[in-house]
């Protein structure tokens, strides 16, 4: 879901015409704005293939994977905290959309969450195969 996101974003500003939004401030945020968005969908991307690797790696039930799936489980539980502190600011007829965000974030951290609470009761420091026996 990480992954997808973040493809999604490469195209957002495109999708809802940001650039039209931002005509009268300065250069510098309009700048920010695209880079920021850039930035964020690159290191959205470099963590979901990071998750998806270590999850197909042997050392899936090592450290770096609890770091890894931690770090992941870690950003949607701040992305989720986010929302609910700050509200993304829509109108009644686009609730829906705010609604989503919230649950695709829950659903997120729980994707992530729940393997790494895995990972810090059983599996970190045991390193298996691709079978699944420690080695």
């Amino acid at each position: 879901m990480s992954v997808a996101l973040a493809l999604y974003h490469f195209f957002l500003p495109l999708q809802f015409h940001w650039a039209r939004f931002v005509e009268e401030v300065p250069g510098q945020i309009h700048w920010a704005l695209f880079a920021l968005n850039f930035f964020f969908s690159v290191l959205l991307l470099v963590v979901g293939l990071s998750v998806l690797a270590t999850a197909w790696s042997s050392a899936r039930n090592g450290p770096l994977a609890l770091m890894v799936v931690g770090g992941a489980a870690s950003f949607w539980l701040a992305n989720f905290a986010y929302l609910m502190l700050f509200p993304l600011p829509v109108p009644a007829s686009l609730s829906a959309v705010k609604w989503g965000l919230e649950c695709f974030s829950v659903a997120c951290f729980l994707l992530h969450g729940v393997p790494f609470g895995w990972l810090a009761t059983n599996g970190a420091g045991r390193v298996t195969n691709r079978d699944g026996v420690a080695g």
